[in-house]
């Protein structure tokens, strides 16, 4: 019996420390949605653009040809390097989900401490204020495939086959060059 009573026990707090979790999880992701939002809001930046997939690269190049206009960087932002280019410091990074933004800023040096000494990761939500100068569609893009084909050998065995194959197809993914004016990072 009491053996019944101490599984349980167990169980249930096992069970409360995932749903504890959890919770957290979402105080977080609604904490740094807001505050992104209000970094979005205090230079007046362009928000939401990553969502309305549009069909062809002259609609973004038109919403980024106000140069006075800044960006806010902020579906599904990661931050995939930092480095120095042609003497100037680089955040490189993505974007958003289809298509995918990739981006390529130019930032100061405490920019970089910053983000470095904030032990960025996966899990990380990245809001970027960013003023975008040139923004680029590839025309075309290399694709893998990989097809699976099940294939009976006898009566009671099948055969699995996997066919992969590169194909050239239209790109969507767009790549923006410019300057990171601000950012928000919430672990």
């Amino acid at each position: 019996m009491y053996k019944l009573m101490a599984f349980l026990s167990i169980i249930t707090l096992v069970s409360s420390c995932g749903n504890k979790e959890k919770e957290d999880d979402l105080a977080t992701k609604r904490i740094a949605t807001i505050e992104i939002k209000k970094l979005g809001d205090k230079y007046n930046a362009i928000q939401n653009w990553d969502t309305l997939h549009y069909e062809y690269t002259i609609q973004y190049q038109e919403l980024f040809s106000d140069t006075n206009k800044l960006v806010l960087l902020d579906e599904w932002v990661i931050i995939t390097d930092i480095k120095e280019e042609n003497n100037k410091n680089i955040v490189v990074g993505e974007c958003g989900f289809y298509p995918i933004f990739y981006f390529k800023l130019e930032c100061d040096k405490s920019q970089i401490n910053s983000l470095i000494n904030m032990d960025i990761s996966y899990g990380s939500h990245i809001g970027i204020i960013a003023k975008i100068t040139d923004l680029k569609k590839p025309e075309l893009e290399l694709v893998s495939q990989v097809e699976y084909d099940i294939e009976e050998t006898d009566e009671n065995y099948y055969e699995t086959i996997a066919y992969s194959y590169l194909q050239i197809e239209g790109a969507n993914d767009i790549f923006l060059t410019g300057k990171l004016i601000d950012f928000y990072v919430i672990n």
